[in-house]
């Protein structure tokens, strides 16, 4: 995701009317049509020059910078190369004449120095404190392919620097500027239509390119742009010119806003993909984040998750926390186990938090219960997998019949009788014990038809032996 954020600058750069959120991974088939409709000069493998557009202020490359007016000058592998607006006034190139590289020059240092410093804090953020400057010496001999070739050759590592001057000419909208030679060369057609001219009042501006006479390089001149639209050079020591500082921006900031103009330039942040992780834990049945790729979520994005807890938990809390230990802000949607938040400038944990389902236990009798005793804190919020222990008194002349425990989703909880009880196990639902009731049979109740009590029996038993009697006396007088 390196080159993210170039991706979007060249979007806006072009289609100032492209949302900015749905381009990501655009570079390769933007820089194909950018050159199609002639907008960038690739001058080499990965690095763009801005070209300009009729007049100085008619190209749309303004950019909000220090709390200024800049302007995108180029794409350097990967990175954005801006040059302020307006000069910050006129310097001699080295005010002790003794050199004419810039790293060393009386400019170099204090734009690298003083003038640095006094940067807004948020703007050195954004500088690339060893952005590659090519320094290496050009003659008058080269067009502009040479001298960026040999510019190239020597690599100076810096934080502020000014225009070279192939990217003067590069910038041209005049193409026979590429291979005339450059040097006080009228012919490229620049006057006026350069953006990287000087035709906004300024007479002259320095470039940070060097002319040596010598192959020893110790006698030479720095080239500047001339208001007339073509380069020349000048003593380092006593000529003052215009001075137009360059930065390199980190490769990790987007365009936020902004059409480009002078007017409505546009604005930059940090464009710098993070990582969401979301804590393991052995009651998380599943999860889901609403981005494409968890290392790579971006600053500022609206973050949609989901989680889910395995059966008989619920999710109680969650926390998410930054790499500071601070917790981000979140707020639940509509859907039930689901939230947004919004994605700070920092890696961060979702941190879930579970418990064990609690539900309340129902009794359901035929109004024979004379007490019921459930062993448990509070039979209105019961742990899932709680073991559950109740004991049934029925009214007098009763004993239960059945017990029936039974969840709300209609499934029948299993139980075992235990002493003086029963036992189960409880779900992750509402549960119901259902008690139904039967009368005890009591022996002597006067309902009763056929009663067998001891003087009953003693009755008919005395019966049958008198009957017996007369039977015996009976055969008796017959016989005489």
């Amino acid at each position: 995701m390196r080159k993210i954020a170039i991706c979007i600058l060249l979007i806006m750069l072009l289609f100032p009317s492209i949302v900015l959120a749905d381009n990501k991974d655009l570079l390769g088939g933007i820089k194909q049509i950018a050159l199609e409709n002639d907008q960038l000069r690739q001058i080499d493998d990965d690095i763009y020059i801005v070209k300009g557009s009729g007049t100085a202020g008619a190209l749309n490359n303004y950019l909000s910078f220090n709390n200024e007016l800049w302007r995108i000058l180029g794409f350097y592998n990967g990175h954005l190369k801006i040059r302020r607006a307006v000069s910050i006034g006129r310097y001699s190139f080295d005010s002790t004449g003794r050199t004419i590289r810039f790293k060393d020059s009386t400019l170099g240092v204090y734009l690298n120095g003083d003038y640095y410093d006094n940067l807004s804090a948020d703007s050195v953020d954004f500088i690339d404190e060893n952005g590659a400057w090519y320094v290496g010496k050009v003659t008058q001999s080269m067009n502009a392919s040479d001298s960026y070739t040999n510019a190239k050759k020597t690599i100076w590592n810096g934080k502020v620097g000014i225009v070279a001057s192939y990217e003067f000419l590069y910038a041209s909208i005049g193409e026979n500027c590429e291979n005339l030679n450059f040097i006080g060369n009228y012919s490229c057609g620049v006057i006026a239509n350069d953006w990287l001219g000087v035709s906004q009042g300024t007479t002259q501006a320095w470039t940070l390119s060097p002319q040596f006479y010598d192959d020893a390089e110790t006698r030479g001149v720095p080239l500047n742009i001339i208001s007339g639209g073509y380069l020349d050079y000048g003593s380092s020591q006593y000529s003052s010119h215009d001075i137009y500082p360059a930065v390199y921006l980190k490769d990790n900031i987007k365009i936020v806003s902004g059409t480009g103009t002078s007017s409505d330039p546009y604005t930059i942040d940090w464009y710098q993909p993070h990582v969401i992780t979301v804590e393991e834990s052995s009651q998380t049945e599943n999860y889901s984040v609403d981005v494409d790729d968890l290392s790579q979520v971006e600053y500022r994005e609206i973050v949609t998750f989901r989680l889910s807890p395995i059966v008989g938990y619920e999710l109680s809390n969650v926390s998410i926390i930054d790499e500071d230990g601070h917790e981000v802000e979140y707020q639940p949607t509509n859907n039930s186990g689901e939230y947004t938040f919004v994605m700070p400038n920092t890696n961060i944990s979702i941190v879930p938090l579970y418990s064990k389902i609690k539900s309340a236990i129902k009794v359901e009798d035929n109004s024979h219960t004379k007490n019921i005793n459930i062993e448990t804190p509070d039979v209105n919020a019961v742990e899932y997998e709680e073991n559950v222990i109740f004991h049934i008194e029925p009214e007098e002349g009763y004993e239960v019949e059945a017990v029936e425990i039974k969840a709300s989703d209609g499934n029948i909880i299993e139980y075992q009788k235990v002493e003086d009880g029963y036992k189960f196990v409880m779900p992750d639902k509402e549960t119901t014990i259902s008690i139904t009731y039967k009368e005890i049979e009591v022996l002597g109740n006067e309902e009763d038809t056929n009663p067998q009590t001891f003087d009953n029996i003693t009755v008919y038993y005395s019966i049958m032996i008198i009957s017996l009697g007369l039977l015996i006396i009976l055969k008796k007088v017959i016989k005489n």
